[in-house]
């Protein structure tokens, strides 16, 4: 499912040392990206706003049971052991692992900030922007990461601010959202050696 090479590990894990990021380009398939779009489609969700800022809101869907979600991707030990060698960790902490959808419509964003909680935190673009050239794209670091279908970008979320551009374009992909993202947030085992 995977198709990151390990010669190419090495260097995500170089850039993850020097930016607290790394891009990982066709981390999965634009066909299976747009898959799972589609499947989740009707998973319930709630509006999340941040701040006081009206137009600063999305569509967040929580996967009930984490383990399921894309195909269990987020439990697998090739992604597990992946993210881990990528962030310089010893190991993650599955049973604490965090999975959910992220929509966009016109319009929204997310504000710069580092989240409170997790080691590192992966998002997975289900679906790339059909006008990147007006906004919505992720940003880490104030650099734009520009993510396609299938694209990913693994990120040290509670030291390294990141967001989301305003969507300036009206158009929608097949999903009627402007940009779609799973968010997969991973935890360090705890000192006692949890795992």
């Amino acid at each position: 499912m995977i198709v990151i090479d390990s010669a190419q590990q090495s260097t995500l894990a170089r850039d993850y040392a020097a930016k607290g990021y790394a891009i990982l380009s066709h981390m999965v398939s634009p066909q299976l990206a747009a898959e799972w779009e589609a499947r989740y489609r009707s998973l319930p969700g709630r509006r999340v706003r941040v701040g006081r800022d009206v137009q600063s809101m999305w569509l967040e869907q929580k996967f009930a049971e984490p383990a399921q979600a894309l195909d269990g991707l987020a439990f697998s030990e090739g992604f597990l052991s992946l993210a881990a060698r990528i962030a310089g960790l010893k190991g993650i902490d599955r049973h604490r692992t965090e999975v959910w959808i992220n929509r966009y419509s016109p319009g929204e964003w997310v504000p710069t900030h580092c989240d409170g909680a997790g080691s590192t935190q992966m998002v997975v673009c289900l679906q790339g922007l059909t006008e990147p050239d007006k906004g919505g794209e992720l940003t880490v670091r104030d650099e734009i990461v520009p993510l396609g279908a299938g694209d990913a970008v693994l990120f040290f979320a509670n030291g390294v601010p990141h967001g989301v551009l305003p969507i300036g374009s009206p158009k929608v992909g097949p999903s009627g959202f402007s940009r779609v993202s799973c968010a997969i947030r991973l935890y360090a085992p705890d000192v006692e050696g949890a795992s």
